[in-house]
């Protein structure tokens, strides 16, 4: 399975059904480009926090009486809150919120909405923020990122806790967008900032 993307043409992205080996490739939607902004900074706590919201996670779980966070609905959740500590149950709207969103981003995606798309991505990101996921640096470029005009979702990448980014943009404006985020970023901690404009290229089994 994990050669599936391999198989992706350009401009497209894949739907993988890990519980039964399926995969699908779709039109990526038109007029948005992804660029990935990278501050250098690698936080040496990122660990540590990221094993902590897993516990948080998993006591959550057991608390309310599931196997996973997964299956659990935002009610059914709101049902089992006075189970939880004020931090678990943080960790636990996020999770679920999470899991809602994809399937919403991928219809989003299937009908070609850019806009909706990058509204879920900024919510995971502020989510993510208020659960403690992220760290003070992927925040920061996040918040950056949605000040400009042409952004139309900014979320943390990787684990959340590195200062690195994947952004939205608006096909037409993204060298506005890059200009701006280094300028500002430079401006705010006087650090350079690194942004690739992210493309796909067709697989090699494609």
């Amino acid at each position: 399975p994990f050669l599936a993307p391999l198989g992706v043409r350009a401009g497209e992205w894949l739907q993988f059904d890990r519980m039964n080996g399926a995969a699908e490739r779709h039109p990526f939607p038109g007029g948005a480009q992804l660029v990935f902004c990278d501050c250098g900074i690698r936080d040496s706590k990122a660990e540590i926090r990221r094993a902590r919201f897993d516990l948080l996670a998993r006591k959550a779980a057991r608390q309310i009486g599931v196997k996973s966070l997964r299956s659990l609905e935002h009610e059914d959740l709101q049902r089992h809150r006075n189970l939880l500590t004020e931090e678990e149950f943080g960790v636990a709207r996020f999770s679920v919120g999470e899991c809602a969103r994809v399937v919403a981003a991928e219809r989003a995606m299937w009908g070609g909405d850019i806009v909706q798309l990058g509204e879920f991505i900024s919510q995971s990101c502020r989510d993510a923020g208020r659960a403690g996921i992220t760290g003070p640096e992927a925040d920061l470029l996040a918040d950056l990122a949605r000040r400009h005009p042409a952004c139309l979702g900014a979320r943390y990448a990787g684990s959340g806790h590195c200062g690195t980014t994947v952004n939205l943009v608006s096909l037409t404006q993204v060298d506005s967008f890059v200009a701006a985020m280094q300028s500002e970023f430079r401006e705010l901690t006087g650090l350079e900032l690194e942004c690739q404009r992210l493309q796909s290229v067709d697989g090699v089994m494609a």
